[in-house]
């Protein structure tokens, strides 16, 4: 862990990330509050059998006009061969997701 500031450090209109004690040290009136998550609606749900057990850990990243996302999935749990893998599906109009209609290898 850091040692308080000594001095104070003009970090100027650059964003600090309060995760420790490091830049609240000293400080008094002042508390670290976590934004608390809000659930919303279903981004992405089972809809192939190879995603029957569960979707998670969606990773999205912009390409030219789409949205490309990679997102953990799971078969049926009593499956024998259980294994997670890993699934693509794109959005262009920033809503609606399409995976497409085959198994991934």
């Amino acid at each position: 862990m850091h040692s308080p500031l000594e001095t104070p450090t003009n970090i100027g209109s650059d964003r600090q990330l309060f995760v420790d004690a490091y830049w609240l040290a000293n400080a008094t009136s002042v508390r670290r509050i976590l934004h608390e998550p809000v659930r919303r609606e279903v981004v992405l749900s089972p809809e192939h059998p190879w995603e029957t057990g569960g979707l998670s850990y969606l990773t999205a990243l912009p390409d030219q006009s789409k949205i490309r996302g990679w997102y953990r999935a799971d078969p049926i749990i009593q499956d024998p061969d259980h294994n997670s893998i890993t699934c693509y599906a794109e959005r262009e109009d920033g809503i609606h997701w399409t995976k497409p209609k085959s198994r991934p290898r």
